[in-house]
């Protein structure tokens, strides 16, 4: 399973004809759940962005999980 894990982080914005500020910016990045793989430096500005991201990871890894039948058991019964 993938999912998005947000990350804020302080950056400092220098705009043209304007003073030097700083401000925080919230990122995600992908952790698979599988293999627990969580690269630091794929940074997507939207949640949607890193779960493709992770999307990728999964088809090139191969990394598929048991499924959501073990996770939510309920399902299985309808």
């Amino acid at each position: 399973m993938i999912i998005a894990v947000p990350e804020q982080r302080v950056g400092e914005f220098h705009p043209l004809n304007g003073k030097p500020y700083r401000e925080t910016v919230t990122w995600y990045r992908y952790r698979c759940t599988v293999c627990q793989h969580s690269p630091a430096h794929a940074l997507a500005s939207t949640a949607p962005g890193a779960l493709e991201q992770g999307a990728y990871h999964a088809e090139q890894a191969q990394c598929h999980a048991e499924g959501q039948l073990t996770l939510f058991p309920d399902l299985a019964a309808a």
